[in-house]
């Protein structure tokens, strides 16, 4: 009887390592694609220089790329103590915003209501005097001034109003479906409006890395999920859920709680793994069956053999794919194959 049950948990073990080894190796292929470099490239020439940033920091702290390269885009991109004042000032004064220190100025503005009457009358200003005005801008800020008694719901519609400003100097964020987008159009409820506050204060009142999360985000149930990563995490936090968006905080939901430290270690360890299962449609609908019916338990095991694998190269990971379905198929081959007596002549 033990002889049975042992060689049945050896065979589960193998079957569970050939599918971790399978899903791994999909992961780093279609994560292989993921230049480190390239991105913070990409986001410097849209002008989200905290974003940039945040991966840089993000890199030097997991040594993902050269530290020479990390120095070299660390100069181009870090805040000189000067820079930051002047940004705030110049933020709470002319109420313009184009990078995380301009944006606290400019939010700061809106809590003594000058900012909202200092935007309204550029605004008014601008239409008589024939020049392009923003109704948006205009909008929330007399909206602003009314809500001033509101500490949620007057701090998001300064968010939104400051984004509105934000958004007309870069390029890039995302969609028509983002949680970005609600915002912007002021449908959001009481509840959902303390949720941006909640995030934005997490964000140390940061528009750009605000602005950027709520572009990769569709589904406002992950809001408080990456609200607690970002608490519990800081900037890994930001950076998970700025490269793998919704399928990321949906995949981070499924672990266990107990398991959430060893999952982000695993995704500082290898990033490029975690893009390429986000990418994965056919991973991630697989699992969202498995939550519906209240079985994403039995991903444990295989999350903690892959987190264990994705540390290997990928020729590696193959191999281990290759001995563990081979074995697969001779345990089967031997099962079905046909037996015969002693004594019994097998014909030709």
């Amino acid at each position: 009887m033990k002889k049975h049950l042992f060689k049945l948990l050896i065979l589960l073990f193998v079957i569970v390592l050939m599918i971790s080894s399978g899903i791994t190796l999909c992961y780093q292929v279609t994560g292989a694609t993921f230049d480190p470099i390239k991105k913070v490239q990409e986001l410097q020439s849209q002008n989200r220089r905290d974003e940039a940033l945040d991966l840089v920091q993000f890199y030097e702290e997991n040594n993902t790329i050269e530290p020479k390269k990390i120095e070299e885009l660390k100069a181009d991109l870090e805040y000189s103590v000067a820079e930051k004042f002047k940004a705030i000032a110049m933020g709470a004064i002319t109420g313009k915003v184009w990078d995380t220190f301009s944006g606290i100025g400019a939010i700061v503005s809106d809590f003594f209501v000058w900012g909202d009457i200092r935007d309204l009358g550029i605004q008014t200003w601008k239409f008589f005097t024939n020049k392009k005005t923003d109704s948006i801008v205009a909008i929330l800020s007399g909206v602003g001034i009314f809500l001033s008694v509101q500490p949620y719901a007057d701090v998001s519609v300064s968010f939104a109003k400051n984004s509105v400003k934000y958004l007309k100097r870069i390029s890039g964020l995302a969609g028509h479906n983002s949680i970005l987008t609600k915002v912007l159009k002021g449908a959001l409820s009481f509840k959902e409006s303390k949720l941006i506050f909640n995030l934005l204060k997490k964000n140390s009142w940061s528009i750009p890395r605000t602005t950027a999360i709520l572009s990769s985000i569709s589904n406002i149930k992950y809001l408080e999920s990456a609200t607690k990563l970002i608490t519990k995490f800081g900037n890994t936090g930001r950076v998970f859920i700025n490269l793998t968006g919704d399928a990321g905080l949906f995949l981070y939901s499924t672990i266990p709680k107990r398991f959430s430290y060893i999952f982000i270690k695993g995704f500082k360890m290898n990033p490029m793994a975690f893009v390429g299962i986000t990418k994965s449609h056919l991973i991630i609908h697989t699992l969202k069956i498995l939550k519906k019916y209240h079985l994403a338990g039995l991903m444990v095991p295989f999350m903690g053999l892959h987190l264990i694998l994705s540390l290997l190269p990928p020729y590696a990971v193959a191999a281990i794919f290759i001995l563990t379905a081979g074995y697969l198929a001779f345990v089967i081959s031997m099962k079905f194959k046909p037996k015969f007596k002693k004594g019994e002549v097998q014909n030709a």
